[in-house]
């Protein structure tokens, strides 16, 4: 069944965990994907997982990828790289109807100095929350402005 077709959905962290499962799911329900991802790890965070882009472009077909594609994904913390990412895939397809933050990380730390574990808390702050916020705001106005939903104020 295709009850997504015609639909475009954003999601990050699509390259590995439940964002990549994600991405495949509406996939597989017809939706184009705009799959970020950093795809590398960061001074605090090494991924257990490796990043799985080209088997989730493969299998979500995400022909219409901002991140999951050969240019330098932005990190989600990173909120005009976001923007950027969002605004120029979303002139690509013509419309955005999904918005999936699900980017996260998360550390377990052993015997770590004070200072480590708060480059680490930070991290996982910014990924966490603050991608959420800086995928919303770039997201959510190309939904309104479709009249797909939501509200401007």
């Amino acid at each position: 069944m295709q009850e997504l077709a015609g639909k475009v959905a954003v999601i990050s962290g699509a390259a590995r965990g439940q964002g990549r499962s994600h991405a495949v799911r509406l996939a597989s329900e017809g939706a184009d994907i705009i799959a970020l991802d950093i795809c590398h790890d960061m001074a605090t965070w090494t991924t257990r997982t490796p990043p799985r882009r080209t088997w989730t472009r493969r299998r979500a077909r995400c022909e219409h990828s901002a991140g999951a594609s050969s240019r330098r994904s932005p990190m989600c913390a990173d909120g005009l790289a976001v923007k950027q990412a969002v605004d120029d895939a979303v002139a690509e397809t013509g419309r955005l109807d999904i918005v999936i933050p699900q980017a996260g990380i998360t550390s377990f730390t052993k015997e770590r100095s004070y200072e480590e574990k708060l480059a680490i808390w930070s991290d996982v702050l910014a990924v966490n929350v603050t991608g959420y916020f800086h995928l919303l705001e770039a997201a959510l106005p190309h939904v309104v402005a479709g009249g797909r939903g939501g509200r401007s104020s």
